[in-house]
């Protein structure tokens, strides 16, 4: 056996090695960036959820007047949000006239979703969803709230 084969062998077979490793390495450092990037978008989502269904009135039920956030104002910001209060919907207008579409499945009262759904553009929107109910006894009205962002 010739001892430079060997040498080279070993070489290639280091080189082999190394590079395998590295592609594992980059594909995982890619795989957890993007879960953190989606676990921040959605901590986001949740804080602009909660502060939207503060605009509801418990007592009517009813809808107060927003403080509007200026991406919520300008259409197709990639920012949005949407009511749904017994038949009355209110939507950003950052939506313009585009309505985002119910999420399919039943949804458990008090519980927030996370939705993969499309945009006013037919962008691909992050979206977290939280069924209700606002009001009590014979006022209660079904009421939905959908904050979304473009992925």
């Amino acid at each position: 056996m010739n001892r430079s084969s060997l040498r080279g062998r070993l070489l290639i077979a280091g080189g082999v090695t190394i590079g395998l490793t590295l592609l594992v390495a980059a594909l995982g450092l890619n795989l957890i960036f993007a879960r953190h990037a989606e676990r921040v978008a959605l901590a986001d989502l949740d804080s602009r959820l909660l502060n939207i269904v503060s605009i509801v009135e418990p007592d009517g039920p009813s809808l107060r007047p927003i403080a509007t956030d200026p991406r919520y104002g300008q259409p197709f910001s990639g920012h949005y949000w949407q009511i749904e209060l017994g038949g009355e919907v209110s939507r950003s207008r950052s939506l313009w006239d585009y309505t985002l579409p119910a999420a399919e499945g039943v949804t458990q009262q008090g519980q927030k979703r996370v939705l993969a759904l499309r945009g006013p553009q037919g962008e691909e929107l992050l979206a977290l969803d939280l069924t209700l109910t606002a009001g009590t006894g014979q006022k209660a009205l079904p009421l939905r709230v959908v904050v979304a962002t473009d992925r």
